[in-house]
This record gives C-alpha cells, sequence and structure tokens, in this order.
C-alpha cells in the first residue's frame, strides 16, 4: 500500500469515511468547497481538489500535475495505455484513438451500429419482463455490444466484455493489493489478448473503424494497442451504463422534466449531459506532484497523489447555479463529466449518442410509461466510479407486444450462406441460414422473423422455425407464392447450398406472451411461426394445443414433427374433410386459452370475428402474411401530414401512401415492406388521429391505437397528422 505525504500546512479530513464516500460523498464535497477548497482526505489516500476552477487548474499543468505516476495501478490493471502518459508520449496514441472516434465517425459509422445493439438489448429487456432490471437487461448488454463493436473484437461475446470490463475496473482501482484482484486480472489478461490475438491477422488484412484496427493501421506496436484495447474495455463500459440508468432513474424522480423530454425528444441529449453532470460515473482523476508546488494556496509536495474530484467540480455552485439540482434546462457547457485538457475523455462524443441520442430516446419510445417503482428509495453508490447497481422497471405492456428492429450484425445488413435446403411439403422449400463468419447469431424468441435482402431488389420476411440463444444458425421455410412479387420463387428456383443472402434486420411482432393455456392456430404456411411457439409452450410447461389447417397434406410442411404431439395437434386437410367449421373447433377456447393464429386472411377474418363476438379480441394474437384489406377503397381522401422535427407540412394524395408522398418530397424514412406488415416504419403520432390497415397492429390495438402508425399503408382519420419525424 502507498504511503502518502502529509505537510502540516495541508488541511486532513480523517471524519470522513470510506463508507460515507461510497453512500453519498456530495456533502463532504460541499463542506471541503466551502471550508477546505484543497485537504487531505485519508480515506481516499490522496490530496482532495474540490472546486471547478482549480480541478481544471490541475488537469491543464501536466508538467506539475502527472498522469504516470511511481505506482501505476492502472498500468498493471490495463497494460500500457495512453492513460498513464504525459505529452510528448500521450499524444500519438490520442491522435489515432480519436480518428475512430471523433464526432463524424461516431455518426456515421457507429450511430447505426449503437440503434441495432439498442434494439437487440431491448428485447434482452421485454425478454425479462417487468420488474427487469435495467442494469442487467438493457444497459449492461447495451455498452457490451456498442463496446465490442467500436474496440474490434466481434470474435466475443458481450458477456465477456462485461466481465473484463468488471475486472479491470476493479483492478484500476486495487490500490489495497487484493490479491484475489490481481489474480482475476491475470486470467482476463490472457483471455483478452487471446481474443486481440485473433484478430489482429484479419485486420492486418481487412482494416476497419475499429480501435484496434486504428492502432495496428498507424504503426503502433502490438503490445501499445492490447494495452489501449484493454483501457477501452476497462473505461468504456462502465459510463454509457451508468449514465443510462442514472438518467432514468432521475427521470422518474423529476417527473416534471419527463414529461417535457417525452414531449420533446429532442432533450433527450440534455437528460444525459445533465446526468454526465450530476451524477457523474467517474468521481474522481488522480494525478502526482512532480514538484513542490501549491494549490489555491496550499502546499502540496512532490510526490503527492491529487485527486481531481470531478463530483465536486460539477456541483460547484459558482459554476453551476444550484449544482445539487437535477435540471435539464441548464447549461452544462464545460461539464466535467468527461474530465478536460489532454486526457478528456475520448469516447465523450461515443457516449453522447449511444445514450442521449439513441438509448434513452428508443426506451421512452419503445416502453411507453417506463418507470422505475419506488425510485426515491434508490441511489447510485460510489465515489471513484458511481452508478445504480440495480435498478428495476416497469412499463405498459399492452403498448410493447412488438418489439422494434434488431440489425443482425451493424448498419448494412450480414451476410449470411445457404447451409442446407431440403422440401418439406410439395411447395415449401426449408433454408438453413449461417453467418458467413460462423458468429453466433443474435438471440431470437418465439415469433422472431428476418428481413432478406434479395437480388431481385424485394424485402422479404420469413419466420424463424427455431429461436434462442446462442445459435449458429437459422432456418426459414418459404411456400412459393402464385400472385407474389417474385421473392418466393428466387429462392425456390435460383438460390443453392452456398449462396449467399444479405439480412438486414431481425423482428418479432407476433411475442409469445405468458398466459395459462395456448391455443394455436396455424393456415398453411403460417406453421412457421407457431413452430417456436409450441416449443417455448413444452418448456414453460403451459397446456396448449394446435389445430393445425392446410388445402392438402401434400402442402402442410412439418406434420412428420407434430405428430409427435400426440392428439395436441388437430390437422384439417381441406381436400379429405372439407371446409374446417372453426366455430365449433373453437369454440370451447373461447375465453379459457390465449389464441395465436398465423394464416391466410379469410381464416383470420374470421377468428377475429368469432373473438369479438365472444368479447375475447384481448387474448387473441394473429400475425398476417399482408394489410388488412379494405375493398375497393372508395372513401380514400387527401390528407395533410406534418413533420414534428422539420415543421413542414406535405400533401397526402387520396392514392398515396405517406410514404410515398414523403419520398416524392425528398424525406427519407425506415422501410421496409411496404405492405403493412413487418412494422419498420412504425412512427409516432403527436397528433391527430390515424387509420390503420396494417398487419402489425392487433384487432384491439387497431381499435385503441392513436399514438403511434405504419405510415407504408396507414392513412389518417383527420385531416392532418403530426409525425414524429
Amino acid at each position: 500500500m502507498m504511503t502518502a505525504i502529509i505537510p502540516i500546512e495541508l488541511p486532513i479530513l480523517d471524519w470522513a469515511s470510506p463508507d460515507q464516500l461510497e453512500a453519498d460523498p456530495f456533502p463532504l464535497y460541499q463542506r471541503l468547497r466551502a471550508e477546505a477548497p484543497v485537504a487531505f482526505v485519508p480515506a481516499t489516500a490522496h490530496a482532495v481538489v474540490s472546486r471547478y476552477d482549480d480541478c481544471r487548474a490541475v488537469e491543464a499543468d501536466q508538467e506539475t500535475f502527472t498522469a504516470v505516476k511511481k505506482v501505476a495501478v492502472l498500468d498493471r490493471a490495463v497494460g500500457s495505455c495512453l492513460m498513464t502518459k504525459d505529452d510528448p508520449a500521450h499524444a500519438p496514441e490520442r491522435q489515432t484513438i480519436n480518428t475512430t472516434l471523433r464526432t463524424k465517425q461516431v455518426q456515421n459509422q457507429w450511430r447505426p451500429v449503437f440503434q441495432s445493439n439498442a434494439e437487440l438489448s431491448l428485447r434482452i429487456l421485454c425478454d425479462a419482463g417487468q420488474g427487469a432490471d435495467l442494469n442487467e437487461h438493457f444497459a449492461a448488454p447495451f455498452a457490451a455490444m456498442n463496446l465490442r463493436s467500436l474496440v474490434g473484437l466481434p470474435n466475443v461475446a458481450w458477456q465477456d466484455i462485461v466481465r473484463w470490463s468488471r475486472s479491470f475496473v476493479a483492478a484500476s482501482a486495487n490500490h489495497l493489493e487484493d490479491p484475489q484482484i490481481w489474480e482475476s486480472n491475470a486470467v482476463v489478461h490472457a483471455e483478452v489478448d487471446e481474443a486481440i490475438a485473433e484478430m489482429i491477422p484479419r485486420l492486418r488484412e481487412n482494416p476497419d473503424s475499429s480501435i484496434l484496427s486504428a492502432f495496428l493501421t498507424a504503426g503502433h506496436s502490438e503490445e501499445i494497442a492490447r494495452g489501449n484495447v484493454k483501457l477501452a474495455i476497462g473505461g468504456g463500459f462502465n459510463e454509457p451504463q451508468h449514465a443510462l440508468t442514472s438518467a432514468v432513474w432521475a427521470l422518474t424522480n423529476h417527473p416534471d422534466q419527463l414529461s417535457a423530454a417525452l414531449a420533446d425528444p429532442g432533450l433527450f441529449p440534455a437528460v444525459f449531459a445533465e446526468t454526465m453532470r450530476w451524477q457523474s460515473p467517474i468521481g474522481m482523476v488522480s494525478r502526482e506532484a512532480t514538484v513542490d508546488t501549491e494549490i489555491a494556496g496550499v502546499p502540496i509536495p512532490a510526490g503527492m497523489l491529487v485527486g481531481v474530484s470531478v463530483h465536486s467540480a460539477n456541483r460547484d455552485n459558482s459554476r453551476f447555479p444550484n449544482g445539487d439540482r437535477f435540471d435539464i434546462s441548464r447549461d452544462t457547457t464545460g461539464h466535467y463529466g468527461f474530465g478536460s485538457g489532454t486526457h478528456m475523455c475520448a469516447g465523450r462524443w461515443v457516449a453522447e449518442c449511444a445514450v442521449g441520442q439513441v438509448a434513452l430516446p428508443m426506451l421512452y419510445s419503445a416502453l411507453p410509461g417506463l418507470t422505475v417503482p419506488d425510485a426515491d428509495a434508490l441511489s447510485p453508490t460510489g465515489w471513484i466510479f458511481r452508478g445504480l447497481k440495480k435498478l428495476p422497471v416497469e412499463w405498459d405492456v399492452r403498448s410493447t407486444s412488438r418489439v422494434t428492429t434488431v440489425t443482425a450484425a451493424g448498419g448494412a445488413g450480414h451476410q449470411m450462406t445457404v447451409l442446407d435446403r431440403r422440401q418439406t411439403a410439395s411447395d415449401v422449400v426449408e433454408l438453413v441460414l449461417a453467418s458467413v463468419d460462423n458468429h453466433r447469431l443474435p438471440p431470437t424468441t418465439a415469433g422472431t422473423h428476418a428481413t432478406l435482402q434479395l437480388p431481385t431488389g424485394i424485402d422479404r420476411h420469413y419466420s424463424l422455425i427455431e429461436t434462442g440463444r446462442d445459435l449458429h444458425s437459422w432456418r426459414i421455410a418459404v411456400r412459393r407464392a402464385r400472385d407474389g412479387r417474385g421473392g418466393s420463387a428466387y429462392l425456390h428456383d435460383h438460390l443453392s447450398v452456398g449462396d449467399t443472402l444479405t439480412v438486414s434486420g431481425i423482428r418479432n411482432n407476433f411475442v409469445l406472451s405468458p398466459a395459462s393455456t395456448y391455443c394455436f392456430v396455424a393456415g398453411g404456411i403460417g406453421i412457421t411461426p407457431i413452430m417456436p411457439m409450441i416449443r417455448e409452450a413444452e418448456e414453460r410447461n403451459t397446456p396448449w394445443s394446435l389445430l393445425y389447417l392446410g388445402t392438402s397434406r401434400d402442402r402442410m410442411a412439418y406434420l412428420d414433427t407434430l405428430t409427435e404431439f400426440g392428439d395436441k395437434v388437430t390437422v384439417w386437410s381441406g381436400d379429405e374433410r372439407g371446409t374446417a367449421p372453426l366455430d365449433q373447433l373453437l369454440s370451447a377456447h373461447w375465453g379459457t386459452a390465449d389464441v395465436y393464429a398465423c394464416g391466410p386472411a379469410s381464416m383470420l377474418d374470421h377468428l377475429e370475428a368469432m373473438a369479438a363476438h365472444s368479447g375475447c379480441l384481448s387474448r387473441l394474437h394473429v400475425e398476417r402474411f399482408n394489410a388488412i384489406a379494405r375493398g375497393a377503397e372508395t372513401d380514400l381522401r387527401p390528407f395533410r401530414v406534418r413533420l414534428a422535427r422539420s415543421g413542414k407540412e406535405y400533401e397526402v394524395g387520396a392514392n398515396q401512401t405517406i410514404v410515398e408522398a414523403l419520398d416524392e418530397a425528398g424525406v427519407a424514412t425506415a422501410t421496409s415492406c411496404l405492405e403493412g406488415t413487418c412494422g419498420t416504419c412504425e412512427t409516432r403520432v403527436l397528433e391527430g388521429c390515424p387509420s390503420h390497415r396494417d398487419a402489425v397492429l392487433s384487432a384491439i390495438e387497431r381499435q385503441d391505437t392513436i399514438d403511434r402508425m405504419m405510415i407504408c399503408v396507414s392513412r389518417a382519420a383527420t385531416d392532418q397528422l403530426t409525425l414524429d419525424l
């Protein structure tokens, strides 16, 4: 353990205990700023600098207050890295990392990756259900997935990034020389080195935008590259994770400010900035005095550790009036959450984009009513690293029956190879797809479908027949559509084993929610999303039955598999038994089971009518192949659309969709199927009432939903709509 040098003139605050600092250091810092702006605090082993201007002065003076310490715990924790160097040695490494993390690069290269990772993390959170820990089930996977991409280690699981980061953080704070922490740290060093060694040949041959690739391309040694990758893993996880959860906690405790952000999502970057000021995830920066000097008139001897208190500087009333108050309307310019000077955090633009621009607005948009039960009873902890250990959350479940698009591997789509193909019925072919690099695929749940970008220029959506975690391949089944747009014909006639396809995303509009009993109804190829639902029901030990309808047995895929379930499955073949009497076959299930159905429109229309008549519409869940049929559409009329973010208005003609009208005006929108079946174009409605024509919303949602719509097919029931675009 380091022995600190304590001059007589330096005030000593020996009454401040480690427990006090861990629980709530802010009263101590308030007292320090008022009574002893520079004081030795034994619990920190540092002379703590508490005022904003003094903190900035220390950070700006590398010659007097160096990052290069005699006992370099951080060097031992992660290896040689830029954080423990001053200029000129620091500058080349900082310049290299800046090429990857500069503002333009973050927006153009990394923001689409952050969006995809946020969507995938949303799926993890929704799967965990009400009361899920936002820290464990969203913030941690989101931060780790982002970090995995940023550092250039796609060959590892995000869970490994979490574990590695926590080990590096513990080691970097191991001033008490706990041997178990160093033992764990040594194991993690070996694991990270192995992962980096695997990637180095790939990146030398095919450089990318990652931090590891940048260091290799710039000609740094592999030792320097490894050290800075480990530094990024150690420092790049806690900050976004804790900023995100602290922001949600703060907004819950300040409902007026939450309402303001919900009304204007453009305020979420301000929420992030104020959170970084008010509850910064990093609490103190350590420096060492190189010569006898002074700070604010207080003598500091050479060799003394100086603690620049980020937490205290950010609440200094002389810089931020009413600094102890959370206020997203304040000017946070110059806040100290990312440090300052030469060593200002290189990932500040990454964190602002990932959390403030992507994760926070997406969370509150996808999970209406998101809140923290008993939020006022919770609080972040820590004075070196500060954050909430757990943050249980709840939301309006009925509004989140769908999950937003999850891009398989980042912005532009993911290349997959056809491993196998086989005929499962006379007009149905099954395809087995795997990542071209054989990596583990994103986790999926029953009801998930994948979006295939076909060479014909068509995006088509196919349900996954097997779902779960740790899969290395996906199976889809494709029926040849006689009157389709050519997508199924291409897959049947032109796709062979070894060919590649682009999968641009996965989405689940047909989530299997917990129930006491399930009744599954499948018509023809509608059996594909039902197959994994049956497996999940079996795993949950939930009673279930299946009614499987088809025109003939030779056209009904997976009959051989389904017969294994005995009398749980009823097969109704039209050529053998005629038209199925749905009312008779399903009458016993209304009101006792949750019904999940997929198949032709005529079957689903009949089921919705039956459910409405029985008063059980809320227990019917359907997935359609096409948007709702509206007859001759003789009542179509023009309407106006106002885009809230620009304030511009556009006319949508009687024979136009909103997407078409905006496209003509040069306004890009996120779309895929253009048929109202995939949900990619789902858009928040801020004013006006939509007229739903999509196949994504359930029947009861189409009746009740006025705050969102699928703009590729749905229209307006009022003269004008204001959209969150």
